[in-house]
């Protein structure tokens, strides 16, 4: 049975985004690491947004709708994190400070302290600054006490079965559409089983210790503005209201309503037009849209 991501992704997908101007390349950043990279076929002098995509699927699975809405105005770039899409690296290493010297949520953050240079400002829907313990465990509880019983990111981010893919998606929506079909929750396990066991590590090396936490007091120059699911189970609300107080006067806050974690897929419509009234009094240079986690 033919995958649907995957056809999708190889035919359709790279169809229309050819149309509007944008095309997959693989770099090699050194010897054994290729990032995956969808990128303008022409140079230009239009204002640079990278977005970057959360622990789900591809950048450009994951981006497709706000890339068709930006890509008139804007240079748009869509990177593949590693082990996701096409990139890869033979390095073993899986920190988020590797993942900001490869392709750019948590590494939008750790790129913006690292190099300043790079980056103007940061819209930022649904991540946290850092992955501590305590924010693993506050998500852990919140979702026990619902019923939902998870001991690791890995559990909840790569489900081994369509049950737990199905309940993956409900977590991280609104409201998840009772007629999708079983055979989708299927076929994505198997596109998100892909390297399961480097995406594992890569989870296990996201959360840190409380007292590593390098951001618990902001160094971050740019202006970021937070756009948020109203309805976000992972990330709730009153998480997006203190990373907005511990950014402090550079930092905005808008929410969506009637959307969760995955507002971009699930009000792709109103978030387009918060997203670009929003680049368009954030860019100046670069903007990296960071990923929901």
């Amino acid at each position: 049975m033919v995958n649907i991501f995957k056809a999708y992704s190889y035919s359709i997908l790279r169809g229309i985004m050819k149309f509007v101007g944008l095309r997959p390349q693989m770099i090699e950043i050194e010897p054994g690491t290729v990032i995956k990279l969808w990128a303008p076929t022409k140079t230009s002098d239009k204002p640079a947004v990278i977005l970057l995509h959360g622990f789900a699927v591809d950048g450009m699975l994951t981006w497709q709708l706000q890339a068709l809405s930006l890509a008139g105005q804007y240079a748009v770039y869509v990177p593949d994190f590693m082990f996701f899409g096409g990139s890869t690296t033979d390095r073993t290493e899986k920190s988020v400070a590797f993942q900001a010297q490869s392709t750019g949520g948590l590494v939008s953050f750790e790129l913006a302290r690292k190099c300043p240079e790079l980056v103007e400002s940061l819209v930022v829907p649904g991540s946290v600054m850092t992955l501590t313990e305590s924010i693993s465990a506050h998500f852990f509880q919140r979702m026990g006490d619902d019923g939902v019983m998870l001991s690791s990111w890995s559990d909840f981010l790569l489900p081994q079965s369509a049950k737990g893919a199905r309940t993956k998606f409900k977590i991280a929506t609104y409201k998840l559409p009772r007629w999708i079909p079983e055979c989708f929750f299927r076929q994505y396990v198997e596109v998100a089983s892909e390297r399961r066991k480097e995406k594992a590590e890569l989870l296990e090396a996201l959360v840190i210790p409380d007292d590593e936490d390098p951001n618990k007091i902001p160094t971050l120059s740019q202006r970021v503005h937070l756009l948020w699911g109203a309805n976000d189970k992972i990330f709730p609300m009153k998480v997006a209201i203190s990373l907005k107080e511990k950014l402090g006067e550079k930092a905005t806050l808008e929410s969506i309503e009637g959307a969760g974690h995955v507002a971009l897929l699930e009000r792709p419509i109103v978030y387009n037009r918060l997203l670009r009234k929003t680049l368009a009094s954030l860019v100046e240079a670069g903007v990296i849209l960071a990923p929901n986690s």
